[in-house]
């Protein structure tokens, strides 16, 4: 199967790290204190409705905490917590969005319980766009000697990233995927078990031989 579409197939990749600042004591009088966790806590919860309450359900968008470090003890209250993350995107306008709303739900946790909340939002890799529709067709083209008509241009699009980006911004091209699947085998990515069908890079290399082919069709050569 070749998965390729006109316009976004991948996703804007951007990290976050924020920095929760409370006041550390004793686990057994709180009242002296400012709990990060208790701060992080109701933070997490908090950015969440940043994708279900404040992104157009129509629009994509992805907001996930990955990590979260913080405490001593188990008597102990933490004075600070750091949480790292990604957001994920199509359009600007959705980063952007993503952005403000996280500054502002920090700024609204962090004076609710006390405590100081810091936002690094870092911008990653701009979203994979497909642009030009007669690059997608002459992928199309090409795969369809290879997988047929009906497994050709299967629509993909995902969340995931790809520095390939970069290229669609400088010059015309197209990014397609190559199924690679092993039959029955549940083997995803950014898993230790993590497994391909080999075949599939005959597959990928072959499209990639026609699509030269294709374009110098037609080309006289003088040696």
């Amino acid at each position: 199967m070749i998965g390729c579409q006109v316009g976004p197939i991948m996703a804007a990749s951007d990290r976050f790290c924020i920095e929760i600042k409370g006041k550390g004591g004793h686990g057994a009088a709180p009242q002296h204190t400012v709990d990060a966790i208790v701060e992080a806590a109701a933070l997490v919860t908090s950015l969440q409705t940043v994708i279900s309450r404040n992104k157009d359900p129509l629009e994509s968008g992805v907001l996930t905490c990955g990590m979260i470090n913080g405490g001593y003890g188990y008597n102990i209250v933490a004075d600070k917590v750091e949480i790292i993350g990604t957001c994920r995107s199509f359009t600007k306008p959705v980063q952007e969005m993503m952005i403000s709303r996280m500054n502002a739900v920090c700024c609204g946790v962090a004076q609710t319980y006390g405590g100081e909340i810091n936002l690094n939002y870092n911008y990653g890799y701009p979203p994979t766009i497909n642009s030009y529709p007669e690059c997608n067709a002459a992928v199309v083209k090409a795969a369809t000697r290879f997988v047929g008509d009906l497994r050709s241009h299967g629509p993909q699009k995902t969340m995931g990233a790809e520095d390939f980006a970069y290229f669609l911004q400088e010059c015309p091209g197209c990014f397609f995927f190559v199924g690679a699947a092993l039959p029955g085998v549940g083997r995803p990515h950014h898993k230790s078990v993590f497994d391909f069908d080999e075949r599939a890079m005959y597959i990928g290399a072959s499209i990639l031989v026609q699509l030269i082919r294709d374009k110098l069709q037609g080309i006289e050569v003088t040696l």
